[in-house]
């Protein structure tokens, strides 16, 4: 009989591997994806939608265009995906008429084979708790109507560390009973969930509490003067400054760690049969970790310079690390905007705020701190929207129905176009080679990796050896 063991403090990136050995003990090995290529071809599966979002079917090879860096791609191969039928064949032959598509045969029923693997990935470290309740209510809404008998699913939460909410299952019900439980949002967030939530609340407090008995209120008076008046109030600040610091000192490990393990779930996800979709749903995180407290202490405060206090690392290479191993791997990222549709809001002095009580006719200089604030939050974005992007995924945001996102990206992995070809440019400087495809009917959407980075040449490999 088979055991199930996960060793917390083995590598992450053996994390995928145990969820698939765990999952379905007995069954026989899945059949290979139905689209194979020379790995010296770069891959671009390619999603075609209408106006009104409905995928099209029934596009030829010789209805696309691929460019890298501008220059046009010899298509080599074509593939298309339509409702769970895999259609593969050469992009054209000899006379440069399309080639007839092969149809893959037919599996028994009893055991399809996998064409395409899901993994939901909740943003345990930033997600705030009332949103996870809103993430539970979608989860149903998706599972309940979904019919996966030649699909993958898995469920898991990351924060400081990963949690397997639902290891790798064939049953879309088993997602389904996680995401009913009534220890749902426990499970998510346990101990370390939305502690980028509690800080903010935690500095929300200290900053309230210093504004009560300080003058945060004059922003055009100098910092001297304003704070030059009692010692006290400057001994307050220099302390909540130290807080804040440290916050944002441990903001930037937890959230370079969230993006290590990031990377090594969407290292292991590529190696999983057929089509492979991740679904991020998250708050949205700082790829300078620890600005939207120093923005915080610089909107009560009206000292902008305070920003720049910040310690905390700017996290862009990591984030691109976790965009180079989906575009290698031909993961495709879909990120879910937690929040749903925001509230109106002024800042942080909205509805509920204390801080509203003590800054009075601040004028355009508190005015402007609050766009700053605003701005802020949609920084935090940037970062969901930028993986998807790149992977050919869909940043879906501004909704409250967040069920609607998460069906888009299972949709798009069933309905999508595969094109294969050789650079031109072979070199291995390891350089981001940037991609576009089109269709001739440009009425039409085109959704693809924005491209991928080109192998470094090494003493151990060919000269072009990866995709």
């Amino acid at each position: 009989m088979r055991r199930c063991l996960f060793a917390p403090t083995r590598a992450l990136a053996y994390a995928l591997v145990a969820l698939v050995a765990c999952a379905q003990p007995g069954l026989p090995q899945d059949e290979p994806p139905a689209i194979r290529v020379d790995v010296r071809q770069v891959l671009v599966p390619v999603v075609v939608t209408d106006r009104k979002g409905h995928h099209v079917t029934g596009l030829k090879a010789g209805d696309f265009r691929v460019f890298e860096e501008g220059v046009e791609q010899q298509v080599v191969s074509f593939g298309t995906e339509l409702g769970g039928l895999s259609l593969l064949s050469e992009a054209a032959d000899e006379k440069g008429r399309p080639a007839s598509p092969e149809v893959s045969p037919a599996d028994s029923k009893s055991n399809p084979p996998t064409r395409r693997t899901y993994l939901v990935v909740i943003d345990a470290l930033y997600l705030s708790y009332e949103n996870s309740h809103r993430v539970s209510e979608s989860l149903q809404k998706l599972f309940q109507h979904e019919e996966g008998s030649d699909s993958h699913y898995a469920l898991v939460a990351l924060g400081r560390q990963l949690r397997i909410l639902r290891s790798v299952t064939r049953h879309p019900a088993d997602i389904l009973t996680v995401a009913r439980s009534n220890d749902f949002s426990h499970n998510v967030l346990e101990n370390d969930g939305s502690s980028a939530a509690v800080q903010e609340l935690q500095l929300k407090a200290m900053l309230e509490r210093h504004c009560r008995y300080c003058p945060c209120d004059d922003p055009l008076q100098t910092a001297d003067q304003t704070f030059g008046r009692d010692r006290g109030c400057r001994v307050e600040l220099d302390r909540i400054e130290s807080w804040t610091k440290a916050a944002a000192l441990e903001r930037t490990a937890l959230t370079r760690s969230f993006l290590l393990r990031l990377k090594e779930i969407v290292s292991e996800l590529a190696k999983q049969p057929g089509k492979r979709v991740l679904v991020l749903v998250s708050d949205g995180f700082e790829l300078w970790a620890g600005e939207g407290l120093f923005s915080l202490i610089a909107v009560y405060t009206s000292r902008p310079s305070f920003v720049q206090k910040n310690p905390g690392d700017h996290l862009d290479r990591e984030l691109e690390e976790v965009t180079r191993a989906a575009t290698s791997g031909d993961v495709v990222i879909y990120s879910v905007d937690s929040r749903g549709l925001p509230a109106p809001t002024f800042g942080v002095f909205d509805a509920g705020s204390e801080g509203r009580r003590f800054v009075r006719n601040a004028g355009p200089i508190l005015f402007n701190h609050v766009i700053q604030r605003s701005l802020l939050e949609s920084r935090r974005q940037d970062a969901m929207a930028r993986l998807a992007d790149v992977t050919g995924g869909v940043f879906f945001s501004g909704n409250n129905d967040l069920a609607r996102g998460m069906k888009q990206a299972f949709a798009d992995g069933r309905e999508y176009y595969v094109l294969a070809y050789v650079p031109s440019d072979r070199a291995t400087d390891g350089g981001f080679r940037k991609i576009r495809v089109e269709v001739k009917n440009k009425k039409l959407t085109v959704r693809a990796k924005e491209g991928y980075w080109a192998p470094r040449a090494t003493a151990s490999l060919p000269p072009w050896s990866a995709r």
